[in-house]
Order: C-alpha cells, then sequence, then structure tokens
C-alpha cells in the first residue's frame, strides 16, 4: 500500500485504519467511487482469503473463496435470477404482497403502547417479513429467522455469527429441496431451478443456498437503517412529506431518502469510515496512489452522495430535486438488483404510515438518538414515537 495522494486528491482517496483494524484505502469523491464500483479490477474475491484485510470482523463483511473469474460469473448468475423481482415492472407486481405486510405492520404500530419503538415494531420486522414473503419463506420461520439474521452481524462474537450464517443456509437448502420436489410461485423456486440448470451445464455457481440465505440477509438489514433514518429526515422536514401522496413526486422523496440516507451529516475525515469494501485483484495507478493486490478498498457512496459538482446544496433534504444520480444502490452491474423492491416498500410505507398516524412525531429530541448513533456505528436501535 503505497499513500502518494497529493492535497487534490485528500479527500477523494486517503490511507485509513477500518473497523477490522486493517489499513485500506478510503474513496469518497462522487466520480471515483461510480468508476470503481465498475471497475473489475476490484471485487470481493482476494487472492489469499485468510490473509485478506477486514472492513468489519464480520463473515458477512469480508472475501469471497473464489478466483475473480469465479466471482464474476456468480455475480452474473445471481442477477440473472434476481431479474424475477429486479425490474420496476417485476416490484409492480409484488405491490399487492408488500402492501398487506406494510399494512400488518403499521397497525401494529398503532396498537402499541406509546411511545412506541419504531425500529422495533417496523423498521427491522417489516424489510425482514417482506423479503421472507417474496423468497416465499413460511410465515411461521419468520422470528426464528430474524433472530439467526441479527446474529450474523454480531462482530464481537465471529463464531456465532459463522454458525448462524450456517444454519440459514441449511434452512434454505431444505427449502430449496422442498421446491424442487413442490414448486410454488416464489423466488425459491426460481432458484431452485437455476440450481439444476447450473449444474446440468456445469458452471462454477454457487450453491443456491447460499445465494437465498445471502438474499434474506442483505434484505433484511439494509433497508433496515434506512426506513429509521428516512423516518427522522420525514419527521424533521414536514412539508416534504405531502409528496408522498403524489404518485409522480413520491418516487423522487424516495430517492433523495436514499442518497441522504442519515439525518446525520456524513464525515469525511471519520476514522474507522463505513462503506463497500472490495479487494484489488491486480495492481494499478489510481489518481496519486499506487494500488497492490489485495489492497482492500472502502468505497463510500455515502460521502459520494454529497459531492458538490454532482449535488447542489447537497446537504440540503429536498425530495424534488430535479436529477438525482446518487449512488445509494450502487452503480452499473454493482447495482442492487433489489433497488425498485426496496423503493416500493419504501414509499408503501411512509404513505401508509403519516395517513394512519398523521401526528406521528418523536418521542425524543435527535440529539438523543445522535448520541446513540455514535456509540452504535449509524445504526439506531430505538426510535421513539409517539401521536395523538
Amino acid at each position: 500500500m503505497t499513500a502518494t495522494p497529493d492535497a487534490a486528491h485528500a479527500e477523494c482517496l486517503r490511507v485509513v485504519r477500518a473497523s477490522g483494524g486493517a489499513l485500506a484505502w478510503h474513496v469518497g469523491c462522487y466520480d471515483l467511487v461510480r468508476s470503481l464500483l465498475g471497475d473489475e479490477r476490484l471485487g470481493l474475491a482476494h487472492p489469499v482469503p485468510r490473509l485478506a484485510s477486514r472492513m468489519l470482523n464480520s463473515p458477512m463483511v469480508g472475501p469471497l473463496d473464489v478466483t475473480p473469474e469465479q466471482e464474476r460469473a456468480q455475480h452474473d448468475l445471481m442477477r440473472q435470477v434476481m431479474q424475477t423481482i429486479a425490474s420496476w415492472r417485476a416490484s409492480q407486481r409484488l405491490r399487492h404482497l408488500v402492501q398487506r405486510v406494510v399494512d400488518e405492520h403499521v397497525q401494529r404500530l398503532a396498537d402499541a403502547p406509546q411511545p412506541a419503538n419504531f425500529h422495533q415494531l417496523v423498521a427491522e420486522p417489516l424489510p425482514r417479513t417482506v423479503v421472507g414473503v417474496v423468497l416465499g419463506v413460511p410465515d411461521d420461520d419468520h422470528e426464528h429467522l430474524g433472530a439467526l439474521i441479527e446474529r450474523t452481524h454480531d462482530g464481537a462474537d465471529r463464531h456465532g455469527a459463522s454458525a448462524a450464517v450456517s444454519q440459514l443456509q441449511d434452512y434454505m437448502l431444505q427449502q430449496l429441496r422442498e421446491r424442487a420436489r413442490s414448486p410454488r410461485e416464489d423466488l425459491l423456486t426460481v432458484l431452485a431451478r437455476a440450481d439444476r440448470s447450473g449444474q446440468a451445464a456445469g458452471t462454477a455457481a454457487p450453491p443456491m443456498q447460499n445465494l437465498a440465505a445471502l438474499i434474506l440477509i442483505a434484505g433484511s438489514i439494509t433497508p433496515t437503517s434506512v426506513l429509521d433514518h428516512g423516518l427522522v429526515l420525514l419527521l424533521n422536514h414536514p412539508e416534504q412529506r405531502a409528496l408522498l401522496d403524489d404518485e409522480e413526486l413520491a418516487p423522487g422523496l424516495i430517492d433523495e431518502i436514499v442518497r441522504v440516507r442519515s439525518f446525520v451529516r456524513p464525515r469525511p475525515e471519520a476514522n474507522p469510515p463505513n462503506g463497500l469494501s472490495r479487494y484489488a485483484n491486480t495492481s494499478f495507478q489510481l489518481a496519486d496512489a499506487q494500488i497492490n493486490v489485495g489492497d482492500l478498498l472502502i468505497l463510500d457512496t455515502h460521502t459520494a452522495n454529497y459531492d458538490e459538482n454532482h449535488f447542489a446544496d447537497p446537504y440540503d433534504f429536498d425530495g424534488r430535486r430535479p436529477a438525482n444520480p446518487h449512488l445509494g444502490f450502487g452503480y452499473g452491474r454493482h447495482r442492487c438488483p433489489g433497488a425498485n423492491l426496496a423503493r416500493l416498500e419504501l414509499e408503501l410505507l411512509y404513505r401508509a404510515l403519516f395517513r394512519r398516524l398523521p401526528t406521528l412525531r418523536l418521542a425524543v429530541s435527535p440529539d438523543r438518538l445522535l448520541d446513540e448513533i455514535r456509540r452504535d456505528g449509524g445504526v439506531v436501535r430505538t426510535v421513539p414515537v409517539v401521536w395523538d
């Protein structure tokens, strides 16, 4: 790792110490982050996985034990499978399912004693339920799977986190075998068919139970934080909420929530930083820095989404932005395949929430939430709300 960026690139590219303790390149400028998201010289594979630096002490954030070529093949297969729900039109076919889940969770919040914890009652279980319904997971298993998902991100117990991942994979293997015997109208059936197709073609595909577990984990964990922070943003900016009732303007508001992502301003100089971890699978020059094989790069899409060269008044929360090419869902080949489903989930939830509870407000000051975020790395585990 050779740190030679000049002052002009200091905010875009710098050496940091990641949460896992290792040195890494932090990339924060929009143009550089976007270009690297689609750069084939980077990936989740590492030439020697056991020696790889880690951004976090979690089995969910680390190197894949495959070659770069195998990783690309697996990625292409995953995108092919996810086309079932990836397009806007496909996500709209799931609208009635998502609406049902949203209505159930909003009612659960409305029935709860006040102050009610929005995080616990809505933001945490809702994405897990939505992705479970799309996959075809039985309703009775949601609570058990939720506990396993929570354990997969326990950085304090790496062994327990790895065991939870294995249990999720074993569970998904049982479900896939069941779908092979009795197909249904769900994503697990699509995965089961793709597994048989890949085996017949002799491709270097990952076991489909691994992909199914990954879809469940990613679709459960990532949206939760956005739901929490998005609610606080809307409560702090009540003038923006009227956009939810306009079918044409609501998508712009949702994209702004994803761009801003947090009611706390990003700190590019924060150490340890957050972002998407990638490994260099070849050596190359980046700006004024020499990137070596195996180097860890942290692509900070959150900071990039505040780049003044691409977003006018980036610290303003403005659901009417005329252009919003944010990187909150990634970019290019590495754009989140569940982006349209996530947009639908956010839009339906906030619309139903404020129609059902128009006087909804925080039960504590935002400063109290800020203190919690500082202790827990950006996660809000308690969002107490009240209403009349």
